[in-house]
């Protein structure tokens, strides 16, 4: 090396952004919680799925509960990421949508065993998931009875009777 030069570099190659390092997080975590439950689903595991290490993991999430809400609601939105605005339709749009994402979900095998398995544990109060899942399950019970007080119109033979 000559004198006064600077000493090369490697290069790591790109670098994902944090969003992106997350989402990839997110899925492991979605895949492991899926397959083994959360309390069976360990940080280390999900850690090499991203080659990373269980602080790198900790890091982004602060927890491993954090990171069960964030498979979540990840999940969630999933189910609305096409739609205007991100927000559940209201009136008979909330049962066609429904019905859309009963069709998707047959497609999403891993993802719909996660969200089962997650939800199926969260039964037990001091589970993480506990509040999200009662909160969710509120909110969309909520969503379907507004649903049904909507006007919905004439019925579609009025006309012929």
């Amino acid at each position: 090396m000559e004198q006064g030069s600077a000493p090369m570099r490697k290069s790591r190659g790109s670098r994902k952004s944090t969003p992106e390092r997350r989402q990839e997080i997110v899925r492991a975590a979605a895949r492991t919680f899926g397959t083994k439950g959360y309390q069976r689903g360990s940080l280390m595991e999900i850690a090499e799925q991203v080659g990373m290490t269980h602080a790198g993991v900790l890091h982004h999430f602060g927890s491993k509960e954090q990171l069960l809400i964030a498979v979540l609601e990840y999940r969630d939105a999933e189910d609305l990421e096409a739609r205007e605005g991100q927000k559940l339709p209201m009136g008979m749009d909330l049962f066609r949508h429904l019905c859309h994402t009963a069709l998707l979900n047959t497609r999403r095998e891993g993802l719909l065993q996660t969200y089962a398995v997650i939800t199926g544990e969260s039964v037990t109060e001091n589970h993480p998931a506990h509040g999200f899942v009662r909160a969710r399950f509120a909110s969309l019970r909520s969503y379907l009875a507004d649903a049904f007080r909507l006007p919905r119109g004439p019925p579609p033979d009025a006309e012929f009777l």
